[in-house]
């Protein structure tokens, strides 16, 4: 019995043991801190778009990028990203990301539709830390194929290392980059066909750490389930010797 008993806690102490989430902290300056606390582990930013001669917002230009952190291992931060075009101008792509990092990066990777990384990136007097683009091209342009179609989502994972281990990053002046679209904007000429979109966080996302996971559930319901046997077994053998 008492080995019975022994299991069911041991399986509660694993569930409650469980490594936490990474947290994504949105600041309010427009920054997001992502570090190894426990928290949601992911962040919304919603991009206007911005074009013209002087520069002014386009109607109908947005999109919605997701950075949700992955893993933190030696000196790189693991993200997987998530972007929705989803913007009303008929034919727009979203052809690259960028944004700035604190502290410096000292080299980036990237896999999905945006699948070419740099150092250094934009246009149209907009500049950041880091980009991430379909290619060929500088950074952020990139061809349909390397883009996020007009009301699709594009995925990907994206590395950001540094020169040593660290627990917290701050990600910040958010970017993407528009084409593919023919629009007027407040009587400007010649029409405009590419723009700069800059991001605000909205909200940090993720599962709230607070809520257990199903696999957690489960664990836990397995837990009890062994401790209330074995209790109800020592009870059984309780009456038995008691009428011996």
């Amino acid at each position: 019995m008492n080995k019975i008993l022994s299991a069911g806690v041991a399986a509660l102490a694993i569930t409650l043991s469980a490594p936490a989430q990474a947290a994504a902290i949105v600041n309010g300056d427009g920054s997001v801190t992502f570090d190894n606390t426990a928290g949601s582990n992911a962040a919304v930013i919603n991009f206007n778009g911005l074009g013209g001669d002087p520069k002014v917002v386009v109607p109908g230009l947005s999109a919605q990028l997701t950075l949700t952190l992955t893993s933190i291992v030696g000196n790189t931060f693991n993200f997987g990203y998530s972007l929705l075009n989803n913007s009303t101008l008929a034919g727009t792509r979203v052809s690259g990301i960028g944004f700035d990092v604190n502290p410096n990066v000292s080299s980036v990777a990237s896999t999905g539709i945006y699948d070419e990384a740099s150092l250094g990136g934009f246009a149209a007097s907009f500049t950041s830390e880091v980009c991430f683009n379909g290619g060929p091209g500088d950074c952020p342009q990139s061809n349909p194929a390397g883009s996020v179609a007009f009301g699709a989502t594009g995925n990907g994972t994206l590395a950001l290392t540094f020169g040593s281990p660290l627990t917290s990053i701050t990600l910040s002046n958010f970017l993407d980059r528009y084409q593919g679209f023919s629009t007027s904007v407040q009587g400007q000429t010649p029409l405009v066909t590419s723009a700069v979109g800059q991001g605000t966080p909205i909200r940090g996302g993720g599962v709230d750490p607070t809520v257990p996971e199903p696999a957690t559930w489960a664990m836990m319901i397995l837990g009890f389930g062994v401790i209330g046997a074995a209790i109800r077994r020592q009870r059984r053998q309780a009456v038995r010797y008691s009428f011996a």
